[in-house]
């Protein structure tokens, strides 16, 4: 079962959002009620995994965590985001995302100010900033950019790696959590980071690093 978790950012990042709307509940709930009432399946949690490529990845590492009444095995294929935190962009990601103030200029814009914008979008949403509803982590002090610490925080608080000390009986509660990245994609140092993380709160876990890069191998892995 593939479900399509674009939205017009570009992602969803499978979080609920004010925003742009319920995608955590929708994997979690929705989607599974709706095969086990149409298909023939065992509707355990032991009879359901999940996975996904990218922010796919992350999005089925962060869900499994939180519900493992739901899926009881997960495969995070080169997972964005595992530790990603504002400081990760630079400056003319930065000063691109924050000079667009329409949907015609985002959707004109580079990825990576779409992916800035749908981070956002999903953790730090804001029904009282048009036109995208969500507050960007940076502010000028007169001619100085600054890290916003509270949007920081709200980001954070979604980052798998930062979070997995708080969902410790969850996560022993899998059946199996399996990661990989390719040697050449810079994302793999999060899957590296996230499974040392793991490893240390004694949370089974297996990483393999392959050769290659982001997108290579995607369909025979």
């Amino acid at each position: 079962v593939m479900p399509d978790g674009s939205n017009r950012f570009g992602g969803s990042f499978y979080t609920n959002s004010y925003t742009t709307g319920n995608w955590e509940d929708f994997i979690v709930y929705e989607l599974p009620e709706y095969i086990d009432t149409h298909y023939r399946t065992i509707p355990k949690s032991k009879s359901r995994g999940i996975a996904g490529h990218s922010m796919g990845g992350y999005g089925a590492l962060k869900i499994a965590m939180k519900h493992p009444d739901v899926f009881s095995s997960v495969y995070g294929h080169c997972s964005c985001c595992l530790m990603l935190t504002p400081s990760y962009f630079d400056e003319n990601a930065i000063n691109e995302a924050m000079s667009i103030d329409s949907w015609d200029a985002l959707l004109k814009g580079s990825w990576i100010a779409k992916a800035l914008h749908g981070f956002s979008a999903a953790h730090s949403p804001n029904p009282a900033n048009p036109p995208f509803y969500s507050d960007l982590p940076y502010e000028f002090a007169g001619d100085s950019l600054l890290i916003s610490e509270n949007v920081k925080a709200k980001w954070s608080a979604n980052i798998p790696s930062w979070m997995a000390d708080q969902y410790i009986s969850n996560l022993q509660q899998l059946d199996s959590i399996a990661l990989d990245g390719g040697r050449y994609d810079s994302w793999t140092t999060g899957s590296q980071y996230f499974s040392d993380a793991l490893t240390k709160i004694k949370v089974k876990n297996s990483l393999e690093v392959y050769e290659g890069g982001h997108n290579d191998k995607l369909t025979e892995r």
